[in-house]
């Protein structure tokens, strides 16, 4: 880290696809696996007289050889900025491919601290464009939760869900809520 700023590069000469992987990660076989993936990212985190500043951002490309297949490509980037113990963020991420996973996924949140009291939301929507059977899935969540620090090391959290999902395949479609209550012990 540098001035606040930190960069990264990664290479990998091949993945896996559907689990099989059999050369992972030596040598690819271009019949049946993603290979040659690049990623590059880059963050930016730094305090300005108690305003706080974390910025994010990450690009990743593979080779995808199979079927004339595009070469899938992900972009993500996020945002948080805090201020007198509050802190606001959010981030984005899309994948550009001829995958399942085609689509894109972002967030949005706050949260604010005072003492050994923490409460937060946060909001999250994602659109799946190559859903299998065709169509697009889509996902809306949302979350609320509170945390008090106990004593060093011992956090005490609550948390509420709800999510909802539209599938693309056959209308499936699936929604509910959800609570969590737990301990954080940490030494």
């Amino acid at each position: 880290r540098f001035s606040g700023f930190q960069v990264g590069v990664s290479y990998v000469p091949a993945a896996t696809i559907n689990g099989e992987g059999k050369n992972f990660p030596v040598q690819a076989d271009k019949n049946s696996e993603l290979h040659d993936l690049i990623s590059v990212g880059a963050n930016f985190v730094e305090s300005f007289g108690g305003f706080d500043v974390a910025v994010a951002g990450g690009y990743r490309i593979a080779q995808d050889d199979r079927g004339g297949n595009d070469d899938p490509q992900q972009i993500s980037a996020g945002l948080n900025l805090g201020f007198a113990g509050f802190t606001v963020g959010g981030s984005i991420g899309v994948e550009d491919s001829d995958r399942a996973q085609d689509g894109v996924a972002w967030d949005a949140g706050a949260t604010y601290s005072t003492g050994p009291w923490a409460v937060g939301v946060t909001y999250f929507h994602s659109e799946v464009e190559g859903a299998p059977g065709g169509g697009e899935d889509e996902l809306d969540a949302a979350q609320a939760g509170v945390s008090y620090a106990v004593g060093p090391g011992i956090t005490a959290s609550a948390n509420v869900l709800w999510a909802e999902w539209d599938g693309a395949a056959g209308g499936a479609n699936a929604d509910g809520f959800g609570g969590v209550v737990g301990m954080k012990i940490g030494f």
